[in-house]
């Protein structure tokens, strides 16, 4: 995607954001060297003043994010404030860190660098799959391991597994299993299909208390009217209101569900194009009035696989 900010067209704000990524790890490893191995207090200042350095990266680099954020329309600039507001809550701790330093290195700032991590992070802190624990934060896993469907163009094996909407997916399973075991009342055989149905409904991924990921778009969420169209119009409709819930489009979900969708894509005063992007911009459905105020991308415009 083009931004102000750029160099030959490339982005500034995600390339800069690795700089005090890489600081701050280092800086933990300074500490834990000096902690637990080599006492020598070259190690403690090295660790104080890559620490730091990767807080005036981090500011360094949100310059060039504030710049790309004010030529957004509000649609989409709302999400770019929300993330900026966890950045900027990320570089509030690390310079809490920075004060507790002011008189040497002590336990608690190497805790606070210890446990950032688990704190802000993409990754999720324990994913179970299937009986099994796994902890992301310390091992990579693709979509692959999770069976979580990769964008088109990609397989599996590709993609780093998006926690955040894993942990959406699985919640979304449980939510459609609890409602149609109820609907099936004491039907035994209707109770033993949802099994298969609904495979993921027992698993569970808990993310950190600041999901974060400072190279995740702040674009994705203006994809999903096509994706959900795009299920509508195969005659999907299962699968159109599991990405509607998993995104918490429950009023539209709920349409979807109970089939009133139909009438209001048909009626041009509700829906002028006669699909969900016309149906966001007239304001008929208020939960995805934001959506409508920028055009969504093409489908898998940004995701496609470079070939």
């Amino acid at each position: 995607m083009r931004t102000p900010a750029n160099i030959a067209k490339h982005p500034l704000h995600p390339m800069l954001v690795a700089i005090p990524i890489g600081l701050w790890i280092f800086s933990l490893v300074c500490d834990l060297v000096f902690r637990f191995g080599s006492h020598n207090a070259n190690w403690e200042i090295v660790a104080r003043y890559t620490l730091v350095a990767g807080i005036v990266g981090a500011l360094v680099a949100a310059v060039p994010g504030f710049i790309d954020m004010l030529s957004l329309p509000w649609g989409v600039k709302r999400i770019a404030l929300m993330h900026m507001s966890i950045n900027l809550t990320v570089v509030a701790l690390y310079v809490a860190n920075a004060w507790l330093r002011r008189n040497g290195v002590s336990d608690a700032a190497i805790v606070l660098s210890v446990f950032a991590s688990f704190l802000a992070e993409s990754r999720a802190l324990v994913v179970r799959y299937n009986g099994a624990l796994y902890f992301p934060t310390f091992q990579y896993f693709t979509m692959g391991t999770f069976n979580q469907t990769p964008p088109q163009g990609w397989s599996g094996s590709d993609l780093d597994t998006d926690y955040f909407r894993l942990q959406r997916e699985w919640q979304t399973e449980r939510f459609l299993y609890n409602r149609e075991k109820a609907a099936a009342g004491t039907d035994a055989a209707k109770i033993a299909s949802l099994d298969a149905k609904f495979p993921n409904r027992g698993n569970y991924v808990i993310m950190p208390l600041i999901p974060w990921d400072p190279y995740q778009s702040d674009f994705w969420y203006n994809e999903i009217l096509n994706d959900i169209q795009a299920q509508l119009t195969a005659g999907n409709i299962d699968a159109a209101e599991r990405l509607a819930r998993r995104d918490r489009l429950d009023e539209l979900a709920d349409a979807i569900h109970n089939g009133s969708i139909s009438a209001l894509l048909q009626d041009k005063a509700k829906s002028p194009t006669g699909d969900l992007v016309g149906l966001a911009r007239s304001g008929a459905m208020p939960s995805l009035s934001l959506l409508g105020q920028s055009a969504p991308n093409p489908p898998d415009f940004i995701r496609l696989k470079s070939v």
